[in-house]
């Protein structure tokens, strides 16, 4: 089952549930996501994060890090001014 909401916006909310994913990976990129955090995950792009359903785990896209990247240097350079 694969939802691909690429023409949906990115919120802060998903911005924030990426940065997460990431700081808990794996050595293979890997999260777990709780029961309750499941169905938030699941209005993210599949084009910024990967789903295992079966495991219930997570996996940030070379997308989703660009994403982030991204987002990080705005936040910077709004800081700046």
């Amino acid at each position: 089952m694969s939802n691909d909401r690429s023409g949906d916006i990115i919120t802060g909310g998903h911005l924030h549930l990426l940065r997460l994913a990431l700081k808990d990976a794996d050595a293979d990129g890997w999260a777990k996501v709780s029961a309750q955090v499941w169905p938030l995950v699941e209005h993210i792009s599949t084009k910024l994060l990967e789903r295992n359903y079966g495991n219930r785990t997570v996996r940030v896209t070379h997308d989703g890090k660009v994403i982030l990247e991204f987002s990080q240097s705005l936040s910077k350079i709004g800081k700046q001014s």
